[in-house]
């Protein structure tokens, strides 16, 4: 099965497009990365998509002017249970996993979300 993942561009790093200080996450092409280990103590690790349309989906309603916004075909290790919700780390960032689960913030994962344990990014999506 393919895995999708979306990822902002930001001069020359590839970053988290939702996740912000402590939660956010650095890519590199063909280099393992994962959660930071807050999250994943806590079961959540990084997302990807398993459907291609689904992830260009979320890219567009993500779009501004001020971004640019990527789509890497990823290898993915450890796919691990969705939590029930999500929990929008963006609006809070300095919050952690706990604080975050006490908050009424949390929205259902958009359709053929995933989450695994470690993705690399392998080919950009053109």
């Amino acid at each position: 099965m393919k895995h999708y993942k979306v990822v902002r561009r930001e001069g020359d790093e590839l970053v988290s497009c939702l996740m912000l200080g402590h939660a956010r996450v650095a890519y590199k092409i063909n280099e393992w990365v994962n959660a930071p280990a807050i999250f994943a103590e806590h079961g959540y690790h990084v997302t990807v998509f398993t459907n291609l349309r689904a992830a260009e989906e979320f890219m567009v309603n993500l779009r501004n002017d001020r971004t640019r916004d990527e789509i890497y075909e990823v290898k993915v290790r450890g796919i691990v249970d969705l939590p029930e919700y999500r929990y929008e780390i963006v609006l809070v960032p300095s919050m952690t996993i706990p604080e975050l689960e006490k908050c009424a913030m949390s929205f259902l994962w958009p359709h053929y979300t995933r989450m695994a344990r470690k993705i690399k990014l392998v080919n950009l999506i053109e």
